[in-house]
């Protein structure tokens, strides 16, 4: 491919992902199957613009507003970083076609403008949701969004059931491979340099797992002891059942449950390369699923890693930010009260429930726990020694912690009279 082809590739993959909600490694992923023409060096050229600019993606809707097109934004984003677009912009060599006039006069006004961006463009936010992170994170908040444009650090959970930490420490420096301990979780480690492990004996028998430490945090937060009957509520392709699967000797009972059974069906080759013999999954049918009522107050943890905005991943992420819009936030927080009552009535008298998010906004973590405790007089707050801030409740960001966002909090169902 050449140049000007990158670049067009680049504004066609940009348009699938902001017409949808797609990840934008599957969407580079799905656009170069169609197209076994581009070599492995124009993939990785194409992905490398394309998150280059969705991290300066702010800066086009400053000059262009909310309307901004793909097109628009390469544009932009090749004129900040010094390339000039006029050549790439010539029809020629399947490039994109010639600038018309409103687009000269566009990057015209960029090569002029004097005035000091404000602060939602400096961090590449939407304008919208800037004064909701100010709420919830006060004066660090342009230090943690900007922290979110950087890229995220590689990090492994080490599967105890298989191996321990300095182990897979060991037989990684022994392949030329930097690591070190996680800082918060004694099953994290982290690569000093991006590496893909998918192909190593490690990651292929299951001894590791990638994981972000902030997710392992939400495991440990659980606190499982082997023997336990344990529940993750809306458990994906079950990332946090390995992990609590890992701490629990293969004792107890690990229930993973989805409403997305093709989601939910990721998880069973990752179970057996883990040798995690101890989870059960179900795809839940709808709210009135039977194994529910089957189950209701017989559970000691259930976790709730509830579908949120997603925010505190957006290191990974930063199509995701441009994907998010104004009215998806209160839907959001209504699934999110309805998910917890309905986990809730799985919890036995004092049993616990943990609640989390990887979500740094205050709507979706400290408002829908104050919420939920007020309908619930049954719940408190339940204090942990795995607990990071001094409520008790897990706090977690890129900029003080170097992991993913998250929030989480252990609430305790109170025992029965009859069992005080």
């Amino acid at each position: 491919m050449t140049p000007a082809a990158r670049v067009q590739a680049t504004i066609e993959v940009l348009s699938l992902l902001l017409t949808g909600t797609q990840a934008a490694d599957r969407a580079l992923r799905q656009y170069f199957r169609q197209r076994r023409y581009a070599g492995s060096r124009d993939r990785a050229a194409v992905a490398e613009l394309l998150f280059d600019v969705l991290r300066d993606y702010s800066y086009g809707r400053w000059h262009a507003g909310p309307h901004l097109t793909p097109r628009q934004a390469v544009l932009i984003h090749l004129l900040r970083a010094g390339t000039n677009p006029l050549p790439l912009f010539s029809g020629e060599g399947h490039g994109p076609v010639v600038l018309d006039e409103a687009e000269q006069a566009l990057l015209e006004t960029v090569r002029t403008h004097a005035e000091q961006p404000p602060a939602w463009v400096r961090v590449n936010c939407p304008e919208w949701i800037y004064p909701r992170f100010e709420v919830a994170l006060g004066a660090e908040t342009e230090q943690e969004l900007a922290t979110m444009n950087e890229r995220a650090p590689v990090d492994l959970r080490v599967n105890l059931l298989k191996s321990n930490r300095d182990r897979v420490i060991e037989v990684l420096a022994e392949d030329g491979i930097a690591a070190a301990p996680g800082a918060i979780c004694p099953t994290a480690v982290r690569l000093q340099e991006r590496v893909d492990l998918r192909n190593h004996w490690l990651y292929l028998q299951g001894h590791v797992e990638v994981q972000d430490e902030g997710s392992q945090a939400i495991a440990a937060l659980c606190a499982p002891a082997p023997g336990e009957q344990i529940v993750d509520f809306c458990a994906g392709a079950g990332g946090k059942a390995l992990a609590l699967a890992s701490s629990m000797a293969g004792k107890g009972q690990i229930y993973a449950l989805d409403n997305d059974a093709k989601r939910l069906a990721r998880l069973k080759p990752r179970l057996d390369r883990a040798r995690a013999h101890n989870i059960q999954m179900h795809a839940l049918q709808g709210d009135a699923d039977p194994w529910l009522a089957s189950m209701a107050a017989r559970i000691d943890c259930v976790l709730v890693d509830a579908p949120c905005t997603g925010s505190g991943a957006w290191r990974r992420q930063p199509e995701a930010r441009w994907q998010l819009r104004e009215d998806t936030l209160p839907r959001l927080q209504g699934l999110q009260d309805r998910i917890l009552a309905q986990a809730s009535r799985l919890v036995k008298p004092g049993g616990r429930l943990i609640y989390a998010t990887c979500s740094l906004l205050a709507e979706e973590n400290e408002e829908r726990i104050a919420a939920f405790l007020a309908a619930h007089p049954d719940f408190s707050q339940l204090r942990s020694r795995t607990d990071v801030s001094d409520d008790g409740s897990l706090r977690l960001t890129p900029l003080r912690h170097g992991t993913d966002g998250f929030f989480a909090i252990s609430l305790l169902r109170e025992p029965s009279q009859s069992a005080a």
